[in-house]
Formats: structure tokens, sequence, C-alpha cells
């Protein structure tokens, strides 16, 4: 046999064992939690937040039920816990505006176009134009 075939069944098994099988699939992961209001809120906020872990994305959509009137807010899902929370999962910026109707009512969704760490804890914040916090949802991981 050549020297060169050789080296090349040598190498094969390495090469082969290093493959990442192409049929293996990631679990998909899925988060929900409620909006509580903050206690120094003005208004009370209530409505519910869902977060999906796909191979490739995450997919993140929130719904407020009850909040201020015709008003445009912000959110944030970040690592942690309502009472203790980490860095964002995404830079804010991201996160796409909540528009509330005249019924205090809006949900808007977001697609983050990578697989989070799904080991840690997560938390929903919704805030209003100046940054004050009006409500948070602790994500509860759905197994």
């Amino acid at each position: 046999m050549p020297r060169k075939a050789a080296r090349l069944l040598m190498v094969l098994p390495i090469l082969a064992a290093g493959c990442i099988d192409p049929v293996s699939t990631v679990p998909v992961i899925t988060w929900q939690g409620a909006l509580e209001p903050s206690s120094s809120a003005g208004v009370p906020i209530t409505g519910s937040v869902a977060m999906v872990a796909n191979q490739f994305s995450t997919q993140m959509g929130i719904g407020v039920s009850a909040g201020p009137e015709n008003t445009t807010l912000r959110w944030v899902v970040r690592s942690g816990s309502c009472s203790s929370p980490g860095n964002p999962v995404a830079g804010e910026e991201l996160f796409p505006s909540l528009n509330l109707n005249d019924s205090g009512a809006g949900q808007v969704d977001f697609v983050l176009n990578r697989r989070i760490n799904v080991s840690g804890t997560f938390a929903t914040q919704v805030l209003d134009p100046s940054g004050q916090l009006l409500g948070c949802a602790n994500l509860s991981r759905l197994d």
C-alpha cells in the first residue's frame, strides 16, 4: 500500500471521531412567566412572556393585557430573576418596542439568531420610556 494511503487510513478514524452528527437534534427548551407589576410602578401591568430555544435560534414573545394606555414600552430578557437580574441575553437595543393600544394591551415577538445558554434562569423586565421598571416575569422552564 502506498505511504499516502496508509497515512490517510491512520488519520481517518481521528477525523471521523471529531465530526458532528448532522442528524442529531438539540432539544427544544421552553420557558414561560406571568408579568407582575413593580411595587414602584404608578400603573399596574399584567401579561405573559414565553421563550423557546431551538437548535439555532431563540424566540421570545411578550403580551401585555393591562398596562399604561397608548404607550410604547421597552422590554428585555435577562439572566437571573426579578429579584436579582443579570445581564441581558442580547443587546437591549435589539428588543423591539412594545406598543400598547388605547386599552393598555399589546404584544410583540423577537427572534434571536442564536441559541441562548439554556442552563440558567431568566426574567423579563418591562420598562417605561424613561427606564423605570413597570413589571417583571420570572420565567419557569417547562420540561
